[in-house]
């Protein structure tokens, strides 16, 4: 499972991180532990690691919140599709 944040705009990437955080409070995240944060649901992501083409790497709890203001959202479908249109429609599924 992972969590997506460039699903969401930067200023609710922020929100959305001090809240796992102040749930997990520095330990493992499960998800019991976050479940119930607003707009978890849209950013959660099953992956399959036979899919995965790049290389996951792991971002430091020091480096969290500088890491989820880069800018490295591409949103492709049958073509490409525009960021804003991607963080939009999270906000609706929350």
């Amino acid at each position: 499972m992972g969590l997506n944040f460039h699903y969401l705009n930067p200023r609710y990437r922020a929100l959305l991180l001090d809240r796992v955080n102040k749930k997990v409070g520095g330990g493992i995240i499960s998800w019991d532990k976050i479940s119930r944060i607003p707009m978890i649901a849209s950013t959660l992501h099953r992956y399959r690691f036979d899919h995965i083409s790049k290389r996951v790497i792991p971002i430091e709890e020091s480096e969290q919140n500088l890491a989820i203001f880069l800018p490295l959202e591409r949103f492709r479908g049958q073509k490409r599709v525009p960021k804003t249109t991607v963080w939009r429609n999270s906000r609706k599924n929350r």
